[in-house]
Formats: C-alpha cells, structure tokens, sequence
C-alpha cells in the first residue's frame, strides 16, 4: 500500500498515520501534516487581459442605476 500524499512514493510499513478527520494512510507524520494544493489550470475560454484598461472594458454592463451625487452645503469661514 502507498501513502496517499500526492507527491510521496513510498509504501506503508508497520505503523501508518491518519488524520483525525480522514481515512487516508500516510507513511508519516510530515507526509500526514503537509499540505499541497492542487494546480490551477487556466480557463482556456478566453485569454487573460494584459493590462487594467483591457479587463475593465471586459467586463460586464452593470444593469444597476448609478446614483447620482448630491450637493452639500458647505461654508468656508474667514478670518
């Protein structure tokens, strides 16, 4: 049997470690306690904006209303 790490080889002997919330066995506890995240693969629907400017105009129209600024009443006092 092999340890259920993603990037371990070897094979279980005697003794396995489990994680308290898993099933999985592991050939050790660095094996058991690291993490590796998985790789991200690119959506290939469209290619990335190279630049802000270009993923701002990719983006969708927002259907929302923009709302509209208001007029304050403010007073500078003299001296």
């Amino acid at each position: 049997m092999k340890c259920a790490h993603p990037d371990c080889n070897r094979g279980i002997g005697l003794v396995s470690y489990r994680r308290p919330f898993g099933k999985a066995r592991y050939c050790s506890k660095q094996c058991r306690d690291s993490y590796v995240a998985e790789k991200v693969t690119p959506d290939t629907g469209r290619r990335p904006a190279a630049t802000y400017f270009e993923w701002l105009f990719l983006q969708p129209p927002s259907t929302e209303p923009v709302p509209q600024l208001a007029r304050s009443a403010s007073r500078i006092r003299g001296r």
